[in-house]
């Protein structure tokens, strides 16, 4: 049972650090399992002359079967803060899986089903993702494909994600239940000898939004812009092209 101990100095004092961890395997399953305590610095935006740091405490299990080529692991995770004499918690519980094809094509993704406070969550009540990948030769090309689907639903009314300062935080002011989110997302890369081409794009309900409308007709003009936060403006699509091109020195 590998053990970590140690010390974190913050602001000239000292906190312990401590880390248990356990894994086993029998045949075709693999347990991990651990509990972790850590103190780091408190956000500077919620930072105050009392309180310069925040106790975090951490478990997670995971029950993976491996089996030839693909994994599916069953995972709970929970977290809990102590900060100004308040405690906050988070917790998701849910499957993951990877599968790889011929050595070229991967498939991952997750079904989760989270909860918590504000600090650690973030108002997403179910997270899913597909994501899949290919990497081969096509004639004397080079090609990478890359295509992933990001659900974030049942969203809660009480927490936003701050765009700037990057945290969580409730925000009693928004009344209305927050819309689902479905962030379709597309890459490629071709290299030909020592120029790659590279194309991606964020966001395709949006970029294809007369599609999309027809394909969801409960759907209106413009509810396939992305907004985590009311008072910063929604975000549409992201298209960027690039070229890479390496010399010999």
């Amino acid at each position: 049972m590998p053990t970590t101990v140690g010390l974190t100095l913050i602001e000239e004092k000292a906190f312990p650090y401590f880390k248990v961890t356990q894994s086993i395997q029998l045949g075709i399953l693999d347990l991990d399992a651990g509990f972790e305590q850590e103190t780091s610095p408190t956000h500077k935006i919620i930072m105050n002359d009392e309180n310069d740091h925040m106790d975090y405490r951490r478990t997670f299990f995971n029950l993976c079967i491996i089996r030839n080529n693909g994994e599916v692991s069953l995972v709970d995770q929970s977290t809990t803060l102590t900060f100004n004499e308040n405690i906050y918690s988070s917790s998701q519980t849910g499957l993951t899986y990877a599968l790889s094809l011929y050595d070229k094509l991967e498939f991952k993704g997750h079904y989760l089903l989270r909860s918590g406070h504000s600090l650690l969550f973030d108002g997403i009540g179910t997270s899913i993702l597909f994501d899949a990948s290919y990497s081969g030769q096509f004639n004397r090309f080079d090609m990478s494909l890359h295509f992933s689907a990001n659900g974030m639903l049942g969203r809660s009314n009480d927490f936003q994600f701050h765009p700037i300062d990057g945290y969580p935080f409730e925000y009693y002011l928004y009344l209305d239940e927050p819309d689902d989110i479905w962030l379709l997302n597309a890459s490629a890369e071709v290299t030909i000898s020592s120029m790659t081409i590279i194309w991606s794009i964020k966001n395709i309900l949006h970029a294809i939004e007369p599609t999309s409308l027809q394909l969801f007709p409960e759907k209106e003009e413009g509810d396939f812009l992305i907004q985590h936060y009311t008072q910063f403006p929604p975000m549409g699509r992201i298209v960027t092209i690039g070229i890479l091109w390496t010399f010999d020195s």
